[in-house]
């Protein structure tokens, strides 16, 4: 079973193994800035997004496949004596594309 990857302040708070005999006011202040402080909260967002686009960014390495078509039909009025034409049109398009260097 998978675990969640710590926290700044968790792995600061394990790092230090306290027993209540040796319990000490400085840890306990410093666990609760490791939990609490603005900045540290701000990094470890940045963290988890970095790591979110990760997947992203190596997406841009797989080669992509584009497919487009239409479909209708095509009236036109030809001058003259020469007979008007209504035929259905047909258009696909395929295209395969791949990043060679970034």
């Amino acid at each position: 079973m998978a675990t969640a990857p710590m926290t700044v302040a968790e792995e600061a708070v394990a790092s230090v193994a306290v027993s209540p005999a040796s319990a000490n006011p400085f840890l306990s202040v410093l666990a609760h800035t490791l939990e609490t402080h603005v900045r540290i909260k701000a990094a470890e967002a940045d963290l988890k997004a970095g790591v979110a686009t990760l997947g992203k960014t190596r997406g841009g390495l797989f080669p992509t496949l584009k497919v487009t078509s239409d479909a209708g039909r095509q009236a036109i009025d030809n001058p003259g004596e020469t007979p008007d034409t209504n035929l259905p049109t047909r258009h696909a398009n395929f295209s395969a594309s791949q990043l060679l260097w970034d």
